[in-house]
This record gives C-alpha cells, sequence and structure tokens, in this order.
C-alpha cells in the first residue's frame, strides 16, 4: 500500500516529547487513510481509526482528547468538547528538603513547618514516587 500524508500542527508538535504525550494512549490505525491532519493538540489512543481523508482541529488552548471510533472522510472539530480541565496534567517546579524521606515520618510534622515551607506536601509526595 501507499503510506498516507499525515501533516501535524507544527506549532503543538514541534517537538518529538509533544508527539509522545499525545500517543500515550495508544497509536491510531493509518490502515486505508490517504492523508491525515491534525490542528491543535489532539490526544490520540489505539481506539483511533483514520480513513480516506481526516481532518482534526483544536481551536482552543488546552489539549482535547479524540474519542475511540473510525473517522472515514470527515473533519472533526474538538473545539468545543470537553477538555481535561483541572486534571489536566502539568510541571511544577519544587525544592526537596532535607526532612523529607520516604515513609510516613515525613508527613509527622507540625502544621507551622508545612505552611512556612510552599509545596511541602508535593515535595513529599515525588520524593515517595522517585524512591
Amino acid at each position: 500500500g501507499v503510506a498516507p500524508i499525515v501533516d501535524l500542527d507544527d506549532k503543538k508538535y514541534k517537538m518529538v516529547q509533544h508527539l509522545e504525550a499525545a500517543t500515550k494512549g495508544g497509536y491510531p490505525s493509518l490502515v486505508g487513510c490517504k492523508k491525515v491532519s491534525i490542528k491543535g493538540e489532539v490526544w490520540l489512543s489505539s481506539g483511533v481509526v483514520f480513513r480516506g481523508e481526516v481532518k482534526v482541529v483544536n481551536g482552543s488552548s488546552e489539549p482535547k482528547i479524540l474519542p475511540a471510533a473510525v473517522y472515514e472522510n470527515t473533519t472533526v472539530d474538538l473545539t468545543d468538547a470537553v477538555g481535561l480541565g483541572p486534571l489536566r496534567p502539568f510541571t511544577l517546579t519544587t525544592t526537596p528538603y532535607n526532612d523529607q524521606k520516604p515513609g510516613t515520618s515525613g508527613l509527622r510534622k507540625k502544621t507551622k513547618v508545612f505552611e512556612k515551607q510552599p509545596l511541602y506536601l508535593h515535595n513529599f509526595v515525588q520524593a515517595t514516587f522517585n524512591a
């Protein structure tokens, strides 16, 4: 067969890690696809099947998930679709504290410790994941 033309938004998928984030749910099927065009940040999954010529548009500022389905010779506009809202993953820069060690002892602090040191709990949870 002939390989499909894949046109990805060059602002949203400029780096490899952006494409990897968009396909964490799996890779869509391109069997029978002539051309797929994705504009805006769209997250895909293994349940997505593109056939013929398909255009996916997301004009909003947050990523949208393309529901698992067969898309054939169509345009899908996700701009007004429900997004992840507060569940959207984000990166938060923090600073570790010397007294934080995996286990419950790191959380047995006086309330003042939590109040004085910003993002203390965030750091403790991340330290546990990293251990």
